[in-house]
């Protein structure tokens, strides 16, 4: 009969060395301050004026939903839409409390992007209306 020992040397390494990390070439996936990772980020935000939508809202609710994925969020919006926006994002819901560097009388309350890359993060969302009825919906994150 085998002991613990040796099926473990017989099976190969588990749990955290065996972990495959959720990056790209080194490029984390939530790393949105990466430029690299900003390109391919946009190109999924930016495919979404591949399709054409009956509300713009349904658009915007799907975008909401992909960037959920990765941490970023951005503010609500009122309908109707205006034709041209750009919304400020923030990631995992931003940043509150104290930092290593903070006074002892002030607290951190940012967006959880604008300490990796200063001036942050927006949204620019453009909506067209298409002469079918439907509507199409540009988006870029800048």
């Amino acid at each position: 009969m085998k002991n613990f020992k040796q099926h473990l040397t017989e099976t190969g390494a588990v749990g955290i060395d065996s972990f495959t990390a959720p990056d790209i070439d080194g490029n984390d996936t939530f790393n949105i301050t990466n430029p690299e990772v900003l390109k391919r980020v946009n190109s999924f935000v930016g495919s979404i004026a591949d399709r054409e939508y009956m509300l713009p809202e349904a658009a915007i609710n799907q975008l909401r939903n992909f960037l959920m994925r990765i941490g970023l969020q951005f503010p609500v919006l009122e309908t109707p839409l205006p034709s041209s926006m750009s919304l400020p994002l923030t990631q995992w819901g931003g940043r509150f409390g104290k930092d290593l560097d903070t006074p002892y009388d002030e607290v951190i309350n940012d967006d959880g992007i604008s300490d990796r890359l200063p001036g942050g993060l927006s949204l620019d969302i453009k909506t067209e209306a298409v002469a079918n009825g439907s509507w199409k919906i540009y988006a870029k994150i800048k």
